[in-house]
């Protein structure tokens, strides 16, 4: 698990002080630092290079955060969208198992569906929030394929919803494999996380570059940006991880479900 993968996990309201904190640590230091040993007269003469160089890295990195924000949103809708069509596909294939005429057959069935939502809420959501999978979930979905294998239907109706029972558990496993593989695998890779990083830390050195006659109204206005780039910071991140983060996605949709079955 990534460091951003573990800030997701922390309180938000935390999470986001602690970025803050840190890019006004960084400017404030490099601020002195800067005031210190180079001149203010010195940097004056050179604000028509420094408002050049910040302008064109102000741009590049606008370009890198906007790439990665369509990605990250698009992921995170994803993985809304998915948890939802797994919650209807296990629910549309729980009724058609009670609809069954043979309900010995698929009884167990249903029992071990209902024993595998359960498991999904309980242990599987868990396990997803730190990039694994649920041994015991993989273990159900197991059980639940052999007892729909017993099934054998004998007439036209039951020919009929077997094959709907095989077409929504082939949906509700497939989603549940891909939900897995974007917990385990999130395309917000610490890569990716380090490169905004060091873009934001650029792109802050930059506007600290200019030569201003009031050395605090210069802290105030860059404090504003860092504010803003730590904002942006903390939105990705926390939509990065979307079964990690405290505001991700989370099994309601399938509570929904037990409560529709339960009813």
């Amino acid at each position: 698990m990534t460091v951003f993968a573990k800030l997701a996990a922390f309180d938000p309201l935390l999470v986001y002080i602690l970025i803050i904190g840190f890019f006004l640590g960084f400017s404030l230091a490099l601020s002195f630092a800067t005031r210190r040993y180079i001149d203010n007269q010195t940097r004056r003469g050179h604000n028509d290079i420094a408002g050049y160089i910040f302008t064109t890295v102000g741009a590049i990195y606008g370009v890198f955060l906007a790439f990665l924000t369509v990605i990250v949103w698009q992921n995170y809708n994803q993985a809304a969208d998915n948890v939802t069509k797994g919650a209807s596909a296990s629910l549309a294939l729980y009724r058609n198992l009670c609809l069954y005429p043979n309900q010995e057959q698929a009884g167990p069935a249903a029992e071990t569906l209902l024993a595998l939502i359960h498991s999904t809420i309980t242990d599987e959501f868990p396990a997803m929030a730190e990039g694994k999978r649920s041994q015991a979930a993989d273990q159900i979905t197991d059980r639940l394929w052999a007892e729909v294998k017993k099934l054998n239907p004998q007439n036209f109706r039951e020919q009929v919803l077997f094959q709907e029972i095989l077409q929504h558990l082939n949906t509700m496993v497939q989603l549940r494999i891909d939900r897995v593989g974007m917990a385990m695998n999130p395309r917000f890779s610490g890569l990716m996380g380090y490169a905004l990083t060091v873009g934001a830390l650029i792109t802050l050195i930059s506007a600290l570059l200019f030569g201003a006659d009031n050395f605090w109204w210069q802290i105030a206005l860059t404090s504003m940006l860092i504010v803003l780039v730590a904002t942006i910071l903390f939105v990705l991140i926390q939509l990065a991880h979307p079964f990690s983060s405290q505001v991700g996605v989370t099994p309601s949709d399938y509570r929904e479900v037990l409560k529709l079955i339960k009813n």
